[in-house]
């Protein structure tokens, strides 16, 4: 780990980097018994050291001299160059080896051959060398001029690394909240109707950390209907902006490219609701597209609210009603707090008093801005020695101010923190760059960007270590250091702006977005060596536009994630295809959810290619030429449906380590997939008719690690050939997925299979599908699988017993699903565990169990067992179960959703005490369930419920008055359906009924009522809070409460009632008068 922990100059990776290349055993065989080329190597790598030594001083220079900044631009240039040439070397060195007729791991290890003859190469390299040599030789001569020196680069002291991530403490900030919370909280603040907010503070001052602490407050929770947080950034598009905000208002994805349009429909969405948008990091000062933005706002509701988070007072200004509030820098204490809360907290209450004067010091230099603070102490907390501390605080780079334009004013504490880097992980800093502002990174985004850098050849192997590995603690050193930070609410990293302008001023021209303008393609030059462009770009992609990178090294589509979206990039065949003519330095390329239909053959020729990702495209079939990438490491196909076949040579890709196919609709696996041994991941093995007994070639890919699903399984004849699949042995997998893809017809066989099929005890995640065995074997479900989390069993047609998962102490999620033949759970089980059952277990589902009872978890107590961490139980179709949810304590339970349990008579259990048994229950959802008469016996509920839906269940709407609705202090959302289920037939014309609907209900949703002909005023006169009526499909309604309905309501939404609405209209209607002073009105889907 100390490695990760030097600092060094950004373009030492470069050069250390081709030093291990050139000195690699892989060249020193391909030029042995020749002389010409490995003499220029020599010389190179002797100039390569002369302008080494002066790097760590250009790299501080830079920032104070742009000379230096140009100059170190031009080297980079060359050293790109020599990289490439290094890697022509390794390619034809392999090339060699592989039509030699050698195959396998082994021509991955050494190349001992004596080659004859390769003058033309040879001479090619020669050019292309001399040339290199000539530049390095020029730069070498400027450096007298730009005063550049050696610089000695001393090796700080480290102790072991903390924690990765820690919960962000928001020092200082507490009487910043609260302003902002009395702001948000009031309805008339200066007598506007929506007012703006503008929060303005220099970058990294913690504007938006403030805005996400009064945005996630409670008490804004409840006081706006709507929300919507949009990072506006740099880039003020009005359309983009508008669709964000829709998506979030409406949860539903918009395809309206008219922004006209599409403000009419958020106005729409709006009207007559109260909502808060945050619009973070806004640079726009034109006062014209701010008000063309904010016209579709203006239908909310008074007392909604707009949150700006800004840098530039002009800004807040013209965007602002209310008065700015100006985030001010901490005070040196809570700065100090903020520094020991990162740096100390491993150490524990004692602090060193050399290094507590010294960091306070530091705390000082920072001067109150909390990014630099939490930056410096990412740098120090692993330092121990007190002379390290004293170098850094007399640093002169501290005095260096930010100057000029925002894309090049870095903080001084940020720069020191990137001083401090290693140069290998200064190199993966710059790669950050492609990436646009608040990009976020879950474990997918995070998987494909080591990838990324693995393409590069930006990770330096480590002996007996995985490449990926090398890759996650690379990252990591990145969160140890707070370079990203975390979402409070969910596992996701994110850059913060500052470190993002960083990283796109070291990166310079080298590096580009585009951020969904052609325009953005005019930037590329010949120094652009990677591209990224979002999946979301409408326009036509042409090779012009990207000839002028002709040295591109990466181009890729972002997110990296498939999203289950069309995005539809365009890129035409003729782009495409010239692209990969030229694009010849290319290593990474991902054109995922684009409009391509084919691959071009000519992919073959881009032999440098180390990732390609067409997942989620239409392409048919994978053109034969991609067998002769064989520097491929990574090749995702995921999604691509129209897929049915891989190259019968993808067995010559020796260097795959990733294979994705999940998704696809292969009919079997290309031959000689067992010569695949660099495998590291492969999503599907697919098991063909006539080619079951190919499942042993999985014994020879002893390296997997992730998921893995084998189907086909039905197609295994011989027991044997599942023995040598040895997954017992493959202790990286985390997940493994089985499936019976046809009929059985021979139950004891495949029971034998599954037998045979046994994993690693390592198993996070376990599916078994279509499984035609009578009993599982004694694996599943064994306590020595502790360390599994998931475990789901789907469309088990014969199977009637089924083991006790209660003794997993680490399962989350527990799945059953069309078990139509089960009939008991096996109570014994070897090596039970003395430990309580399910204490972890968060999610339950059960469909289509033929079971009819809990006995599956419920353990041997009268009381039933305490289930503490589950959080969502979901039944559908269990056709025998006689009480909906089972004795026993949840409480953390949430959400419960029952559809199609026919002979459910009661949703919970006869228990006293059910506000103990379900203390967070909050909703509770029962579609067609045709013999449930009551909720519980004795008519008691949970007191936290907050919404209760009720479909087509004709018995307990009869029995509606026996509810007890009235104890339901939390209730605010209700809803009655009873379409194409009957209609409820028996409701008639007092409904709801005086005393039936709980005073908190805020939300009343009324559905398919076929004879109701009109609504009871008495029942509504009760409600305080009532907001929302939503009537639907009742054909015989006719009048509303002659008694006016509740004032507090603001909005009454009526469709497809044919005698209703013509009583409704405007002005009109004879209800009109006593609704007119809804806020909100629509009939048929149209507002009147």
């Amino acid at each position: 780990m100390a490695d990760l922990m030097v600092g060094g100059a950004l373009l030492s990776g470069f050069v250390n980097a081709l030093f291990d290349r050139m000195a690699s055993q892989e060249v020193l065989d391909f030029f042995r018994g020749r002389k010409l080329v490995p003499k220029l190597l020599k010389k190179l790598e002797t100039v390569l050291l002369s302008a080494n030594v002066l790097l760590n001083d250009a790299e501080e220079k830079q920032l104070r001299d742009p000379n230096v900044k140009k100059w170190l631009g031009e080297l980079k240039e060359v050293l790109y160059e020599a990289d490439h040439v290094m890697d022509k070397i390794n390619t034809e060195a392999l090339r060699v080896k592989l039509e030699k007729g050698e195959s396998g791991s082994e021509a991955c290890k050494c190349l001992n051959f004596i080659p004859t003859s390769f003058s033309l190469f040879d001479n090619a390299l020669k050019s292309e060398l001399e040339e290199i040599l000539g530049t390095l030789k020029d730069l070498l001569n400027q450096t007298e001029f730009l005063g550049l020196k050696k610089v000695e680069q001393k090796r700080p002291s480290y102790v072991l690394d903390a924690p990765l991530i820690e919960e962000d403490d928001c020092y200082g900030r507490k009487d910043d909240k609260e302003a902002i919370l009395e702001l948000l909280l009031c309805d008339d603040v200066g007598g506007h109707k929506i007012s703006v907010i503008p929060i303005v503070g220099m970058g990294g001052i913690g504007k938006t950390t403030l805005a996400q602490l009064v945005y996630n407050d409670s008490k804004v929770q409840e006081h706006f209907e709507l929300k919507a947080w949009v990072t506006v950034s740099d880039d003020f598009d009005i359309l983009r902006i508008t669709k964000i905000i829709f998506e979030r208002v409406t949860s539903r994805k918009c395809e309206v490219e008219d922004l006209f349009q599409l403000q009419n429909e958020l106005k729409k969405a709006l009207t007559g609701k109260k909502f808060l948008f945050v619009h973070d990091d806004v640079w726009n000062e034109k006062y014209e597209l701010w008000d063309l933005l904010k016209s579709s706002f203006e239908s909310g509701a008074h007392g909604s609210k707009i949150i700006v988070t800004t840098r530039s007072k002009n800004v807040a200004l013209k965007m602002g009603n209310v008065r700015t509030y100006d985030l001010q820098l901490l005070s040196d204490d809570d700065g100090w707090q903020l520094f020991a809360k990162h740096v100390f907290n491993n150490i524990g209450c004692s602090i060193p008093s050399d290094l507590q004067e010294i960091g306070k010091q530091i705390v000082k230099k920072c001067k109150g801005l909390p990014l630099a603070v939490k930056s410096m102490a990412g740098l120090l907390r692993s330092m121990v020695n007190p002379e390290e501390w004293r170098r850094i605080l007399r640093s002169d780079i501290w005095e260096l101010q930010g100057q000029g334009t925002h894309s090049t004013n870095i903080v001084p504490a940020l720069w020191l923190s990137y001083q401090f880097l290693p140069p290998h992980l200064k190199r993966c800093f710059t790669y950050f760059s492609i990436f646009p502002k608040d990009y976020e990174f879950n474990e997918s985004e995070k998987e494909n960007m080591i990838f990324i850098w693995m393409a590069e050849g930006l990770l330096k192997p480590q002996e007996g270590r995985r490449l990926e590995d090398v890759g996650e603690e690379y990252l990591n050193a990145f969160i140890l250091r707070s370079f990203f930070q975390c979402r409070c609410d969910r596992p996701i990293l994110f850059m913060h702006d500052l470190m993002h302008d960083l990283a796109m001023h070291v990166s310079g021209e080298f590096c580009c977005i585009n951020n969904g303008s052609r325009n953005d393609l005019n930037k590329l030059t010949a120094q652009t060596h990677h591209l990224s462009y979002r999946k979301d770009f409408k326009d036509i992609i042409e090779y012009d536009g990207l000839s002028k990178a002709k040295y591109l090294r990466s181009l890729l589509a972002l997110p990296f994630e498939y999203n289950y979206e069309s995005y539809g990039l365009i890129i035409t065949p003729k782009a495409l295809h010239k692209l990969l003519l030229r694009a010849r330095c290319l290593r990474a390329l991902s054109l995922s959810e684009s409009s391509i239909t084919e691959l071009p053959k000519t992919i073959g020729r881009l032999k440098h290619l180390r990732y390609l990702n067409v997942s989620g495209t239409k392409i048919e079939e994978i053109p034969g030429s991609v067998c002769m990438l064989y520097n491929l490491q990574t090749l995702l196909l995921s999604h691509c449906k129209r897929l049915t076949q891989l190259p019968v040579d993808i067995s010559k890709l020796i260097n795959l380590r990733h294979l994705n196919i999940r998704g696809t609709y292969l009919k079997e696996m290309p031959p000689q997939m067992y010569k695949m041994t660099s495998l590291q991941t492969l999503s599907d093995f697919v098991l063909s008719e006539n080619n079951g007994f190919r499942i042993k070639e999985l014994g020879e890919l002893r390296q997997l690690h992730g998921s893995l699903c084998i189907s086909g399984l039905e197609n295994v004849k011989d027991v044997g050939d599942v023995l040598e699949s040895n997954l017992k042995e493959k202790k990286h997998l985390s997940e493994l997925i089985l499936r019976w893809m046809g009929e059985s017809d021979d139950s004891v066989n495949e029971r034998v299979v599954l037998n045979a099929l046994q994993p690693h005890v390592n198993l996070k995640g376990l599916e078994i599908y279509g499984y035609g065995g009578t009993i599982l074997p004694s694996w599943v479900g064994h306590p020595s699988y502790c360390n599994l989390v998931r475990v789901s069993l789907e469309e088990f047609a014969n199977c009637c017993l089924l083991p006790s998962f209660k003794h997993l102490g680490s399962l989350k999620v527990l799945r059953f699903e069309g078990m139509v033949g089960f009939l008991t759970i096996q109570d014994e089980i070897c090596c039970a565990s003395s430990a309580e059952p399910f204490q972890l277990l968060e999610e339950i589902a059960l469909w289509e169990m033929n079971t009819w009872k809990w006995s599956f978890i419920s353990g041997s107590k009268p009381e039933g067992d305490i289930f503490p961490c589950l959080k969502k139980i979901d039944l559908f179709g269990c056709k025998e179960l006689n009480v909906g949810l089972p004795t026993g304590c949840f409480p953390s339970l949430k959400e419960v959703t029952i559809t199609g349990c026919d002979e459910m008579v009661s949703v919970f259990p006869s228990i006293s005490d059910i506000d103990a048994a379900y203390p967070s229950l909050e909703t509770l959802l029962i579609y067609p369930c045709l013999r449930v008469e009551s909720f519980s016996e004795k008519g008691l509920w949970p007191p936290s419920l907050k919404a209760l839906a009720i479909i087509g269940c004709n018995l307990l709407m009869a029995n509606r008055m026996n509810w007890n609705l009235q104890a339901l202090s939390s209730l605010v959302t209700l809803y009655f359906d009873g379409y194409s289920h009957g209609g409820y037939e028996d409701v008639v014309d007092s409904f709801p009924e005086k005393g039936l609907l709980p005073t908190t209900l805020r939300d009343l949703r009324i559905i398919g009522f076929k004879n109701l002909k009109a609504l009871n005023g008495k029942g509504f006169q009760h409600l305080t809070s009532f907001e929302k009526l939503s009537l639907h499909n009742c054909d015989q309604l006719q009048c509303l409460p002659i008694e006016c309905l509740p004032h507090t309501l603001k909005s009454l939404d009526i469709s497809e009632c044919a005698l209703l609405s013509p009583r409704c209209q405007r002005g009109i209607g004879e209800h009109w008068p006593n609704i007119q002073h809804i806020p909100l009105i629509r009939i048929d889907c149209k507002e009147i």
